[in-house]
């Protein structure tokens, strides 16, 4: 019959106390990496915290919103996504300086609409090149679910990078 006062020690596989924290056998610590680590796990906490509030923020706050900036601060340069692409096809260095600090509005037709990795929602557009798109990674993600392949959009951006597809980030769907 099983003691419920003790348990198995998770290293030396020997029965020890319940409530121990050290093992007595093999003096290996046996509490959980958080309760190991109080102060790091705060931090950690804080820190996720902080940027869930900030991101709430930023989505609620329509000062925030660069589609709402756009009607305060300038008109966007209007491009399509294949002349996007196309201008960043011939010179990569000149198109990241042209578009610097600049708002654009790309429009095209949706090749996919996707999550990355991090689970991440994005839209691609197509760009008539076999291989490579456009891929608008979508700071609010509430008007994606509604979109379908081959529709026409236009997304509101102003940062990006290529890595073989264009990569805008924080884009707006207008």
């Amino acid at each position: 019959m099983e003691n419920k006062d003790l348990k198995v020690c998770k290293y030396c596989y020997s029965e020890i106390p319940k409530k121990a924290t050290i093992c007595p056998n093999c003096k290996k610590d046996l509490r959980g990496w958080i309760a190991k680590h109080p102060l790091l796990t705060l931090i950690i906490i804080a820190f996720l915290a902080f940027n869930m509030v900030q991101s709430m923020i930023e989505i609620n706050n329509p000062s925030i919103n660069p589609v709402n900036q756009i009607k305060q601060e300038e008109a966007p340069q209007v491009i399509s996504a294949v002349d996007l692409y196309r201008v960043y096809k011939a010179n990569e260095i000149r198109a990241d300086d042209a578009s610097k600090n600049k708002m654009l509005e790309i429009s095209w037709k949706v090749d996919s609409i996707w999550k990355d990795i991090l689970d991440h929602p994005f839209v691609s557009l197509e760009t008539w090149d076999s291989i490579f798109v456009v891929q608008c990674m979508l700071k609010d993600s509430s008007k994606a679910a509604d979109l379908k392949k081959w529709e026409n959009i236009v997304v509101i951006w102003k940062n990006t990078w290529k890595l073989g597809n264009i990569i805008i980030n924080d884009c707006y769907i207008k």
